[in-house]
């Protein structure tokens, strides 16, 4: 018997599965048509970055995750041009971004200039993840480019 609304497993191929014990109906993945809540990091690298202005920004590289809550702490964000040339990868503080169950996209709300002006890192410079100070200038200029959202 199932105790909690929602039991979650791992089926032979390695994806999820989730049942849903008010209905037991059972869904995995894609292929159930249904967005799961869980999903694995893996599946989600890749997947485009747009923001309110239906701009493309860039795709979702990397996340990171605090060791201590096991909570996402940064999403990791490609952005360059189209041959990959120049890219630069750029972390955001992971609240910043929602996900459009409907598209299946991440909306960030920054506009382009603010996005092009944040810190970022090329695959040749990676941060120290190790030297808190380096998340904490995120975390600043994030904050303090709140009130200069995309409308």
């Amino acid at each position: 018997m199932v105790s909690d609304k929602v039991a979650t497993g791992m089926n032979g191929d390695r994806t999820p599965i989730n049942m849903d014990a008010d209905t037991a109906t059972f869904t995995s993945g894609a292929a159930s048509g249904q967005v799961d809540r869980l999903v694995a990091l893996g599946e989600i690298k890749g997947t485009a970055v747009y923001n309110r202005h239906d701009e493309l920004l860039g795709t979702a590289y990397d996340f990171l995750v605090d060791r201590i809550t096991g909570q996402v702490t940064y999403a990791v964000m490609a952005f360059g041009d189209l041959l990959g040339m120049g890219e630069r990868y750029h972390p955001l503080p992971w609240k910043l971004l929602t996900f459009d169950m409907v598209r299946r996209v991440f909306l960030l709300d920054l506009d382009r200039l603010l996005l092009v002006n944040s810190p970022s890192f090329s695959a040749a410079d990676g941060p120290n993840w190790s030297d808190r100070a380096y998340g904490d200038r995120i975390d600043a200029y994030y904050e303090n480019s709140s009130s200069r959202r995309s409308d």
